[in-house]
């Protein structure tokens, strides 16, 4: 890849306009002449399901986000994030990324054009991801050019380029940009050695614009990575597609980036047997510099009749123009994903009736149905499991959905092989792991890693599934296998660092722990947990709260960390220490039995008779076999 700029001293006019496009502005540093505007006001943001606050500032020319807790007006928590990259042009929204050592996870705010706005991203009020998000391959290509994620790891970039360029619809441009540097371009569309998709049939250039406009969660095909997507073959050579829709959806909900699918619904697509997305849009070139005459009289140019240019034969609903073909025959309104944004509705009709005003899907359960598929039945029922894990993964952590990963990747694999690659085992293995069924999990995962050794995610989870039945050795085997293989995914190196804890090897217990905090200090709170556990089992109960605290600098609601932290002052028999931590436990769990032990036991050392009387029956009305509690109900009673 060449880059934009090799293509601008030859191009100049193109790439000037280019640039002011949506997708010329896709992806970029944040800028902040252009954001502080954005600050004016409601820079705030409450999400009460997590009961965090956030808010969005800049400090030194940074965009910074904070996260916070509050009670009355003390501050109970905070922590703040610096953003690397800003994504979207401002057209719609404005998106922003946090970088920590080459791992890329989404933050939680997004400002919303349309309603001139701040608020949670794009699915955080279904899931507050907080700043823990990880952005995968499959996002980073739609909205940026090709860009090769370090594999077996899901979200590091080792580059990350600046928007969408020339040569995600053009392809590699190299070749191109060395024979006009020579003076060598042939006439003729192979003479340039650069794609041009108004060559392609009109299928494969419908994919061209279809790699990201068309709505759904994607899977790709065996081997296949987002970056590797050679545009001049059709799309399903790489990638299946599965719509995300309702039992109770209208067919006027639309998704915002599913333009490609809704335009290939209209009769205007199947009856005229060429249009496609340019025949109205032109790639280099604003929507707005082109204006709506333009769009208008691209539909005159098909419905010839004059009396249609001036005059419908219907009456114009209120507030719109007969002249004006978009008005009546293209909805437009809310997105069924993000919200706060008014799209135009690709599924050209003629009468619209019965619209139903677009809202993002919430409660309901949605199901997954395949758009973009090749292959028999069995592979693409494979494709239908591995979407669920997808879907699961990230956008609603739902465990229906690993039932339909499980039962449709075991059919399939019942007729057909595994993939070279292993992702199919891979979620297979995950959906048994994650509903706790570890027989099965393990030979899901046996199955991938005798295939491909060098998988270094199913080695993680091979490796957690034989901590679970106490097999350390074969863990540590597995973990150690997954490190060699891919040094920068960071699990493992938590993985090791557990199974060496379990054996009380507490060195290489630590030399672990801070293998995997040197590649990233942020975003995993366990690796602090862990790290307190280790110095805690060596009765280093300082360092060990030093550990903790770090833990739930990144995450409050870390009951682990809680506990043991309240724990460290049991040990100490300081009573009145450990007691605030067993409540902020039960604050948002009142069903955590041990923290309902530990809060009795120092109730009852505090002697405070009522409330440990109270705390006891909690505890029975959840155990009410708990006969060493029943015991000391009945002596606190005398």
């Amino acid at each position: 890849m060449v880059g934009n700029q090799a293509c601008a001293s030859c191009h100049a006019e193109i790439h000037r306009s280019y640039l002011q496009t949506g997708m010329g502005r896709s992806f970029s540093l944040p800028d902040p002449k252009k954001i502080e505007p954005l600050l004016t006001t409601g820079t705030s943001v409450y999400e009460p399901k997590s009961r965090f606050h956030y808010e969005v500032f800049l400090r030194n020319g940074a965009v910074v986000m904070r996260e916070f807790r509050k009670e009355g007006s003390e501050i109970l928590y905070e922590q703040e994030r610096i953003a690397a990259y800003q994504v979207g042009s401002g057209n719609n929204t404005v998106s922003f990324i946090e970088e920590n050592n080459g791992y890329l996870f989404e933050m939680p705010l997004t400002w919303y054009s349309g309603k001139r706005l701040w608020d949670m991203s794009p699915g955080y009020r279904q899931h507050n991801w907080r700043f823990d998000r990880p952005i995968s391959a499959s996002c980073m290509n739609c909205h940026n050019s090709p860009t090769s994620r370090t594999p077996q790891t899901e979200n590091h970039f080792k580059e990350v380029p600046r928007g969408i360029g020339c040569e995600n619809c053009h392809g590699a441009g190299s070749e191109h940009v060395a024979l006009a540097l020579e003076g060598k371009l042939l006439k003729g569309s192979k003479g340039q050695a650069i794609l041009n998709p108004a060559s392609f049939t009109r299928e494969v250039q419908m994919d061209v614009c279809q790699r990201c406009h068309l709505e759904g969660v994607t899977v790709w095909n065996d081997g296949i990575e987002p970056h590797e997507v050679d545009v001049a073959r059709p799309l399903a050579t790489f990638k299946n597609v599965m719509a995300v829709s309702t039992a109770s959806e209208h067919e006027s909900e639309f998704a915002i980036a599913a333009q490609a699918g809704r335009l290939m619904k209209s009769a205007c697509y199947k009856e005229s047997g060429a249009m496609t997305c340019t025949t109205c849009h032109n790639p280099h070139r604003t929507p707005g510099l082109q204006g709506r005459t333009s769009f208008n009289e691209t539909c005159q140019s098909c419905h010839t009749d004059p009396t249609l240019h001036t005059l419908c034969t219907v009456k114009a609903p209120a507030g719109k123009q007969k002249t004006d073909c978009i008005a009546c025959h293209m909805n437009v309104g809310g997105t069924s994903d993000i919200p706060h944004v008014s799209f135009t509705d690709h599924f050209i009709r003629r009468k619209i009736t019965g619209t139903s005003k677009a809202s993002v899907k919430t409660a309901r359960t949605p199901v997954l149905i395949p758009t973009l598929s090749s292959g028999d039945q069995a592979e693409r029922l494979r494709a239908l499991g591995m979407a669920y894990y997808e879907y699961f993964q990230h956008e609603r952590p739902d465990e229906r959905y690993l039932d339909s990963v499980i039962v449709s990747l075991e059919t399939a694999l019942g007729s057909v092989s595994p993939r070279s690659d292993g992702e199919d085992l891979f979620a297979l293995g995950s959906a048994y792991y994650l509903l706790n069924r570890q027989a099965l999990a393990e030979s899901a995962f046996r199955r991938l890693v005798d295939r491909n050794k060098n998988h270094a995610r199913g080695q993680y989870l091979l490796g957690k599934v034989l901590l679970s039945v106490n097999r350390t050795d074969e863990a540590i085997a597995s973990f150690s296998t997954g490190v060699n293989s891919q040094p920068l995914f960071v699990e493992n190196y938590l993985g090791l660092a557990q199974a060496y804890l379990q054996k009380r090897e507490f060195d290489n217990a630590l030399l672990s722990v801070a293998r995997g905090i040197a590649l990233d200090s942020l975003s995993y709170p366990e690796a602090f947990f862990l790290r307190g556990q280790i110095e805690h089992n060596r009765g280093n109960l300082h360092q060990a709260r030093l550990s903790y605290a770090d833990a739930l600098q990144r995450n409050p609601d870390y009951e682990s960390a809680l506990l043991n932290f309240g724990g460290t002052f049991l040990t100490e028999e300081r009573w009145e220490y450990a007691l605030p931590f067993f409540d902020q436990i039960l604050q948002g769990n009142s069903r955590n039995i041990p923290a309902l032990n530990n809060k009795l036991v120092c109730l009852v050392n505090l002697k405070r008779t009522s409330e440990a009387l109270e705390t006891a029956q909690q505890i029975l009305h959840l155990q009410p076999e708990n006969r060493e509690v029943r015991q000391l109900l009945t002596d606190l009673r005398r």
